[in-house]
């Protein structure tokens, strides 16, 4: 703009930029910039290399969420190390193949006799004892699948995930909690696999329909298994009627997988506005017995998030444990809120036919009667532990994903909106994780960020954001720390306190334990007489009054954010 030649990094034929040594690792995809621009001039130095000059852009919105090398920094993982496919088609039949290979692969070792394993290990559990190792291998292998973001075949696994449940139930014995097995395993798998934070293409060169096909299956693939597992409850196993501990093993196995597919899956279509998509969704939470999250997820979490008032959101110092009742008693009030302001809207009152609330939850009730007169009772306890299970593991995500992240409060009146009383909503207020294996397990919901900010986007048009707190590790990694708060505390609380140092300054209600919050600055103290509203020292609008003035009447204001003011860059002391 200002006719200045600008040092801009070197473009490839192609348009596209090649970082060398130690970067080729770290940065998946940059867009391509010019090498110089003169004044009075609208050709780029680049364009020799291109048929297109680079400086013409379609958008701001597709650079906002271009990454640098900061966000993968952040992750001590090794990259990703696909090889990048052009042709969609391609990516789409290597993805097939791979699904093919996982599934065939654990049906045949399944039934072999012995695997030829070492004498100690009894001959039935070595088919099952190889089957888990297959599966450990096989998703390893993950990182080196293609993936161009255009090809939804990969995103069909968790038919296999819903297999792993069901076949453990037939096993019985130690194999009936198959996915807790799998949930230890991705804390490693997380590391070797590696990270994915590359941006999808454009929304019009995107295959939606799909990439919707493979959500809207889910429900439907689920409630198969639901049956079939209830059949074999009901029929016996392979080495006949189920035990005790084998219900409870099989109800936990089923459980992980309702509450970290099914909920996902549910998540994303009760987001969705035709009625194919957010009648399946509901479908999914009503077999968890969990239909009131549909309500009070969009209309209100959405709404509140990160705030006092949004039970769904963790607060700094709270354990999960703490957290857990919680959350699942202010859902449970906040969607009967929200439903029943709007059958009084309607002129309706609250027991009414049309209330949402009482509908979806008689049809869980109903799906467990009917379990329970058609495959008897131990098949209906089966169902109701599975809900359990479903629900706690949905909320331990739920816990992870806000946890101390706040909005600043602008106004304390609750007459108003809460757009009104809170700052808009950030990338800064959700934690987010490049992890490649378990977006890919959970529809990229770990780009939770831009979820929040964009709520209409399907999860194939989801970005990464540097300008987001990064977490540590995977969900599953994750879920693992939170059911230790001593360990969760240790890890994630300087990070938290960290990413409040660096963030705009603002008076936080919550801090992690042990912490004591720095006391709030008045504008009287900080220089400004008559001011007696205590406000937060350093906000946009009293930081320009403060630096107007002469630095002989001002008196050295410190930061509310640090815990060490006399080591803080923030404070004012010139």
């Amino acid at each position: 703009k200002n006719g200045k030649d600008r040092a801009m990094l070197p473009c490839s034929l192609d348009g596209q930029i090649r970082p060398i040594g130690s970067m080729l690792s770290q940065i998946h995809a940059v867009r391509c910039v010019p090498l110089t621009r003169k004044s009075g001039t609208g050709d780029c130095a680049s364009s020799r290399l291109s048929n297109e000059c680079p400086t013409k852009r379609k958008s701001k919105r597709e650079d906002i969420h271009v990454l640098d090398s900061g966000l993968t920094k952040h992750w001590t993982l090794w990259s990703a190390g696909q090889r990048k496919l052009n042709d969609s088609q391609t990516t789409w039949a290597a993805q097939f193949v791979w699904l093919a290979v996982v599934a065939s692969g654990f049906a045949v070792i399944g039934g072999l006799p012995g695997c030829g394993l070492a004498a100690t290990v009894p001959e039935h559990m070595q088919p099952n004892l190889m089957q888990l190792v297959w599966v450990f291998c096989i998703l390893a292998t993950l990182r080196w699948v293609p993936e161009d973001h255009n090809s939804a075949a990969i995103f069909y696994i968790h038919v296999l995930v819903g297999g792993l449940a069901t076949d453990g139930i037939y096993r019985g014995g130690w194999r009936s909690p198959t996915l807790v097995f799998v949930i230890l395993m991705f804390p490693v798998l997380d590391v070797f696999v590696g990270t994915d934070a590359r941006a999808p293409p454009p929304k019009d060169q995107l295959n939606s329909n799909a990439f919707r096909m493979a959500s809207l299956a889910q429900p439907v693939v689920q409630l198969v298994f639901l049956i079939w597992s209830c059949v074999i409850i009901a029929n016996g196993n392979d080495h006949g009627r189920l035990s005790w501990m084998e219900l409870v093993g099989s109800a936990i196995s089923f459980g992980t997988y309702a509450g970290a597919i099914g909920i996902t899956y549910a998540h994303e279509l009760c987001h969705r506005h035709a009625k194919l998509d957010k009648f399946l969704g509901v479908m999914n939470l009503v077999l968890v017995c969990y239909p009131h999250f549909n309500i009070e997820h969009n209309k209100g979490h959405h709404k509140l998030i990160a705030t006092e008032e949004d039970p769904a959101t963790a607060r700094a110092g709270e354990t999960f444990y703490q957290f857990l009742p919680r959350v699942i008693v202010g859902e449970l009030r906040s969607a009967s809120e929200i439903e029943r302001r709007r059958l009084r809207k309607a002129g309706k009152p609250f027991y009414h036919s049309s209330n949402e609330l009482i509908r979806h939850f008689s049809a869980s009730a109903a799906v467990a009667s009917i379990i329970g007169a058609t495959f008897g009772g131990q098949a209906c306890l089966f169902f109701c532990m599975q809900c359990g299970i479903a629900v706690l593991l949905f909320e331990s995500v739920n816990y992870l994903e806000h946890y101390g992240l706040e909005r600043r409060r602008l106004s304390d009146d609750v007459s108003l909106p809460v757009e009104w009383r809170y700052e808009s909503i950030a990338m800064r207020h959700s934690w987010d994780s490049p992890s490649r294996l378990v977006n890919t397990f959970l529809l990229k919901l770990q780009r939770h960020a831009d979820h929040h900010v964009h709520a209409g986007k399907r999860y194939q048009q989801l970005h990464s954001s540097d300008t987001s707190p990064q977490l540590p590790g995977g969900y599953a990694t994750m879920i693992v720390l939170a059911l230790v708060p001593s360990l969760w505390f240790a890890i994630m609380d300087p990070r938290l306190v960290e990413h409040r140092r660096r963030r705009p300054r603002q008076q936080y209600r919550h801090w992690p334990l042990g912490m004591t919050p720095p006391v709030p600055t008045t504008l009287a103290q900080a220089g400004i007489k008559g001011a007696g509203r205590v406000i937060i020292s350093g906000q946009r609008w009293g930081r320009g009054r403060l630096l107007s003035r002469r630095s002989s009447d001002r008196r050295p204001s410190s930061c509310t954010v640090c815990l060490d003011p006399a080591q803080c860059t923030e404070s004012h002391h010139d």
